[in-house]
């Protein structure tokens, strides 16, 4: 089939082709139309079910539910554990800011651990 042949039309010329070849029966209406029944053309192209037409389409489509719905149990229990962030960040107390030391105290405690070091030593 061309590419540039519209499905449609590429469905109706098969069609006709099975009309001419005498594998369908078809009547011509009073406009000069063909008209085919439709158990006749079942009985040389079987119906197709939507299922059975495109069934990985029916496989994507539950596995994209699927997705959903374990999209949806995620966004629930990160909800929940940012409301209990949240309440647990209300009840626990305040924390009063550690100031730092300044370098010479820090000096200063450092030599005065290191006397009491040398007088553990002696004794």
């Amino acid at each position: 089939m061309p590419a540039s042949v519209n499905p449609e039309t590429a469905h109706a010329l098969t069609v006709l082709r099975a009309i001419k070849a005498g594998k369908i029966s078809a009547s011509k209406d009073e406009q000069g139309e063909r008209r085919i029944e439709t158990a006749e053309l079942h009985r040389v192209y079987p119906a197709v079910q939507a299922n059975e037409a495109r069934p990985e389409q029916a496989h994507q489509d539950a596995l994209i539910a699927e997705l959903r719905n374990a999209l949806a149990d995620m966004r629930r229990d990160r909800d929940e554990w940012r409301e209990q962030a949240q309440r647990l960040a209300l009840l626990a107390p305040k924390a009063e800011p550690v100031q730092p030391k300044k370098l010479d105290d820090f000096l200063i405690d450092k030599s005065a651990r290191k006397g009491r070091r040398k007088r553990r030593l002696k004794r």
